[in-house]
């Protein structure tokens, strides 16, 4: 069983970013964490989907505004479990958004 950090990435500016996908035979209970390490205010969004490209359906955040560096500037969410194949998916609007993932894998 996989514990641990799973990713930390710098999200590109407007670009749906698949972070982390769930092996396949597995399910992943994890923490999600976002902090703004730029100078200006982003819009985060968070989706949680079986396909590469997100549907509505599929978001669970949408433009989470999270502050710039200068104020304490992060984003939790924790206890969220993802079954086998399920990709995290993200998007910022500015560049400068650091997210990462911890928790552990398991057999399903």
């Amino acid at each position: 069983m996989a514990t641990g950090r799973f990713f930390g990435v710098e999200l590109p500016a407007k670009v749906n970013t698949t972070v982390y996908t769930v092996p396949t035979g597995k399910q992943v209970v994890f923490t999600l964490n976002a902090c703004n390490s730029g100078s200006k205010t982003v819009l985060l969004r968070i989706a949680f989907s079986a396909a590469a490209t997100p549907v509505a359906g599929d978001w669970v955040e949408y433009d989470a505004s999270i502050s710039s560096a200068a104020t304490v500037a992060s984003f939790v969410r924790d206890g969220l479990v993802l079954g086998p194949g399920m990709k995290i998916i993200a998007y910022a609007n500015e560049s400068g958004l650091n997210l990462s993932g911890w928790g552990y894998e398991e057999p399903v």
